[in-house]
This record gives structure tokens, C-alpha cells and sequence, in this order.
């Protein structure tokens, strides 16, 4: 016996976007760095409703990525750079290798648009050569739901888009290093000139 059956799949309107980036400590956006260096990790929040979008209040998330290639510098939310709108309800733990636990804040005092503002910076470090892939999961802290102005509750994250990004780190440049040996008169030595010098 067959039966069809009709499943109706509807698109649930997205109302929040939350988009990450990587930028180097002069500010130029990145998706190359060598191994050794520093650099940013950026969250911008953006309200993408499409009828009377008034900006994001709140937003928390996970941020995943290989704990091997790159850590965090810092352990809390201390240690994290706030955008100018969302300076309270500070969040985050950085001691779990490649997990930022929970990071994020609310903030503005008043209603935004439907532009994409800074919300956190986190100052990272890139360890070792590899492709990195920065994905965030929905914070599940309670009471760190998303908001936006203008829906007085948290709504499911099934409406939040989070963007990831990708960053490539490359070893660091070879510096050569000045070698000094001792051998023995008339004798017959291979030196290794290579041995002693480093990647930067």
C-alpha cells in the first residue's frame, strides 16, 4: 500500500544576523595571516526584518573553531572589546581550547536601524599553519536569547542567520640564524647550516 503525502516547507523569516570576521591589529579586514601573529575576531549584529527593522538588542553565541591553529588571549569577557552600543550584559568564557563559550552583551538605549554594528572584538592568536573556520552555535545560557527592539521576548533561533568565516594561517617567514661550530683539524665534518633557523 503507498500513500503520497504532502509536507509544506515555509521559509522562516530571518530577523537577526550575526556575521564574523577577522581583521589584523591594524584594523584591515584578513583571511591570510602568518603563524605567531595576533589578530581580531569580530561579531557584528545586524536587524534584517524586513517590515520596521529597529536594530539588535541582544545577541549570545558559541564560537567554534580548531583549537590547534589559533587560540584565544584572554580568559573572560574582560578581556573582550565591546562595540560602542552593546557595553552591558557582558558574557564569555575563553579558557576552552577552540570554544569562545557564550560571548556576547546587549546594550543600546534606544532603538537602531537596519545597520550591521560592532558588537564584540576577540583578540586572538594564530598558532600554528592551517585553514580555520570560525562557525558560532546559539548561545544556551539562560536567558541569553536574542533580541531585537520592537518584540518585547526572545524568539527561536531558527530566525537568526550566523555567518562564519575563514581564516589561513601560513607558516612565518625563515630566519636565518647565525651558526658556530667546533670540528676537529683535518677532519671531515657535514654541518647542517638550516638546522638552527626558525620560522617567524
Amino acid at each position: 500500500v503507498t500513500q503520497d503525502v504532502t509536507i509544506d516547507v515555509q521559509d522562516v523569516e530571518q530577523w537577526m544576523q550575526i556575521r564574523l570576521e577577522t581583521r589584523d591589529l591594524q584594523g584591515n579586514v584578513i583571511d591570510t595571516i602568518e603563524a605567531g601573529q595576533d589578530f581580531w575576531l569580530q561579531v557584528y549584529l545586524q536587524d534584517v526584518r524586513t517590515v520596521d527593522p529597529q536594530g539588535v538588542f541582544a545577541a549570545y553565541i558559541d564560537i567554534n573553531y580548531d583549537g590547534t591553529l589559533a587560540s584565544a588571549i584572554g580568559v573572560d569577557w574582560h578581556d573582550i572589546s565591546y562595540g560602542d552600543y552593546y557595553r552591558n550584559g557582558k558574557s564569555g568564557d575563553l579558557t576552552t581550547p577552540g570554544l569562545l563559550d557564550d560571548v556576547g552583551s546587549f546594550g543600546p538605549t534606544a532603538p537602531l536601524d537596519d545597520s550591521e554594528y560592532l558588537q564584540m572584538m576577540i583578540k586572538m592568536s594564530a598558532d600554528a599553519a592551517g585553514d580555520i573556520l570560525f562557525f558560532g552555535d546559539p548561545g544556551d545560557d539562560i536567558g541569553h536569547g536574542p533580541l531585537v527592539f520592537g518584540y518585547s521576548a526572545e524568539f527561536s533561533w531558527d530566525r537568526v542567520t550566523i555567518l562564519p568565516t575563514a581564516l589561513t594561517v601560513t607558516e612565518g617567514a625563515l630566519v636565518a640564524l647565525d651558526d658556530l661550530y667546533n670540528v676537529d683539524e683535518d677532519s671531515s665534518n657535514v654541518l647542517d647550516v638550516l638546522e638552527n633557523d626558525t620560522n617567524e
